[in-house]
């Protein structure tokens, strides 16, 4: 049964699991019995293996009790409803397991058909409840990863456990119904504002699909979870048949067909937007071929792809400097990539490095609930004068990068205290060396205490915790590099040691250096 229920039962005695087993029909009102253990030690790796939505556990059992066990499995952090088994003189101990959030208890040998049929039926409830609102919540999660928003901090929370759910495995595919292009525009229909809808992804493609978001533009964004890892040959096989499912879904339900671009596997859904711009790239091209086709990176002309290999470092160290607020080096990165162009009278290649800064800045100055960069160029009267040669539209840009982390900069002064302020810029400048909270407070002219207390109060994490950050960051751009080695990252970001600094980051980013290096390099890949 695909949609059923999945339980589990724990109890040290053979029969009464056998009890339990035979007491209803499982199946025929929903649900499945997935995995049964008369050792408690071993249902927690047995959980987390099946991933049961309701357990069933024996209050007293040898070795670990039935309280202990819950207390355990609700660590996880996995969704789960317990219902503990018990007799008349553990009420006081049940009842106490109730508080730490188990869902019911059951007298276990008075137990009738009827009784767990009506326990089943609420959980049911509750679970179909549940579901609703988790898939609210996290559809606007996705919606404002894609819009390229920061998330609030509890969504925060379930971005990370969603990422533990699923293993940190995801592949994004963005469809587009095949519309004509707008050469005389007039002549054109209105676009058709149908949704479009997926309940689940077909078990072979190895997917469990999260969710269907349509996009502006006749576009649609589908965010699969990978259930079943695989070579990435299989991957490759398994993605180009969801898009065909999608493609046959679309036409069936709109009479339309559309194009399919796939994303590479990505570790963290946080990088939604970037993943979102890279296959919104690609799938531009999708005029260049037939109706219903599914684009990959190599399908791309060679000469675009030539031209991003080539702006590609200038516009990820620009990316980087502007988010550490590095004005002077952003600047520079900006006028050596024109001046790169201009003496090579790369066209295109100007004009898709004119977008990319443009994407930078807009994406900087959203984040920082900044005025769009339009609405910025309008209050500046920027006249045509500005753009007739490409070193004018170098200035430009370079002002532009000035003026948002001006902007951002005065944005924070208006939030922090000025000693917070001062030790966010030196961490910032200063990351590569030893900094500790004692040397940076000795800097500012306060007392460590003091500013451990103030910053954890203005920006709601430790020094430390920021520092790893920025320093993670910096690792992260550095590691898009195959020459540099990993122990060189390291130090360049400032630990001495490198298998420490591997242990930061697997327990910052989810993953080690190398796995996340590979994941990158693979998706540049895939954009190029």
């Amino acid at each position: 049964m695909t949609n059923a229920i999945k339980v589990m039962i724990v109890d040290d005695e053979v029969l009464a699991i056998k009890h339990l087993e035979l007491l209803i029909p499982w199946e025929e009102i929903g649900f499945v019995i997935t995995a049964v253990t008369t050792y408690p030690q071993m249902a927690l790796e047995m959980f987390r293996k099946h991933r049961p939505q309701v357990i069933f556990a024996d209050i007293r059992m040898p070795g670990m009790d039935g309280l202990e066990f819950s207390k355990a499995i609700l660590r996880t952090g996995i969704p789960v409803h317990i219902v503990l088994l018990t007799s008349y003189k553990e009420f006081d101990y049940a009842k106490e397991a109730v508080k730490i959030g188990v869902c019911d208890y059951l007298l276990k040998h008075e137990l009738h058909p009827k009784e767990l049929i009506s326990v089943l039926e609420r959980i049911r409830g509750e679970l179909k409840e549940d579901e609703q609102k988790e898939a609210l919540i996290r559809r606007q999660l996705f919606n404002n990863l894609l819009k390229g928003l920061e998330p609030a901090p509890e969504q925060t929370r379930l971005l990370s456990k969603e990422g533990e759910r699923h293993g940190n495995l995801f592949v994004f595919l963005l469809l587009a119904a095949n519309t004509a292009v707008p050469i005389l525009p007039g002549l054109l229909k209105e676009p058709r504002t149908e949704p479009v809808w997926l309940n689940e992804a077909p078990e072979a493609t190895g997917f469990l699909c999260l969710d269907v978001l349509p996009i502006g533009g006749q576009q649609w964004g589908v965010i699969l979870a990978v259930s079943k890892p695989g070579s990435y040959l299989q991957t490759h096989n398994e993605t180009m048949a969801m898009a065909r499912f999608l493609q046959k879904a679309f036409i069936e339900q709109r009479n339309e067909t559309a194009s399919v671009t796939i994303s590479p596997v990505f570790h963290n859904l946080a990088e939604l937007h970037r993943i979102y711009v890279s296959c919104d790239r690609i799938l531009k091209y999708a005029p260049f071929f037939e109706k219903e086709c599914i684009i990959q990176s190599d399908s791309i002309p060679k000469k675009a792809a030539d031209y991003w290999m080539e702006l590609h470092p200038y516009v990820v160290r620009a990316a980087a400097q502007l988010d550490q607020h590095q004005t002077e080096q952003a600047c520079l990165t900006v006028s050596e990539a024109f001046a790169f162009l201009i003496k090579r009278f790369h066209l295109d290649g100007v004009m898709l490095l004119c977008r990319e800064l443009v994407a930078l800045l807009e994406s900087f100055r959203l984040k920082r609930q900044l005025a769009k960069l339009v609405d910025r160029a309008v209050e500046e009267e920027v006249s045509g004068e500005n753009w007739v040669t490409f070193m004018r539209i170098s200035v430009w840009f370079q002002h532009m990068f000035r003026e948002a982390i001006r902007e951002a900069e005065e944005k924070l002064s208006s939030r922090y205290s000025w000693k917070v302020r001062q030790t966010l810029e030196r961490i910032r400048e200063q990351y590569k060396e030893a900094l500790t909270v004692e040397s940076l407070a000795e800097e500012v002219g306060i007392s460590g205490d003091r500013l451990r207390h103030v910053f954890k109060q203005e920006t709601g994490m430790t020094v430390l915790d920021y520092l790893t950050q920025i320093r993670m960051d910096q690792a992260k751009q550095m590691l898009k590099d195959k020459r540099v080695k990993v122990y060189e990252i390291a130090e360049m970001v400032g630990y001495k040691n490198s298998q420490y600094f591997s242990q930061v980051f697997r327990k910052t980013v989810g993953v080690n250096p190398l796995v996340y290096a590979e994941g990158k390099r693979f998706s540049d890949e895939m954009e190029n």
